[in-house]
């Protein structure tokens, strides 16, 4: 899946001081899972553990994905294929940044 980091800054309506989307990683071999959010006061990614906690923080999109899905491989866990967005070669209706380049924002 192509995930935009734009699609981060819209603030979770529970705990505004984070994002609304998160991505999980899920270790099949355990059951544990890691959750991938944006800390919108630090602008930094950061993947969670079930309870919450920080585990570890990224200051990019890509480089936390990366991550995530290493952990999740290590673990026997599923990964997808998520990239990060080029913002020129997504579909406008799947990427803000896009959207808003063609809208003239």
């Amino acid at each position: 899946m192509r995930i935009c980091d734009g699609e981060f800054d819209a603030p979770d309506l529970g705990n505004p001081d984070y994002s609304r989307l998160n991505i999980n990683f899920f270790a099949v071999k355990d059951g544990a899972s890691l959750t991938l959010r944006k800390d919108l006061k630090t602008l930094s990614f950061q993947l969670v553990d079930e309870r919450g906690e920080v585990v570890v923080e990224f200051p990019s999109l890509g480089a936390a994905l990366g991550a995530g899905q290493a952990i999740a491989l290590g673990v026997g866990g599923i990964v997808g294929e998520d990239v990060v967005c080029d913002h020129a070669r997504a579909r406008k209706s799947f990427c803000p940044t896009a959207r808003g380049l063609a809208e003239g924002a």
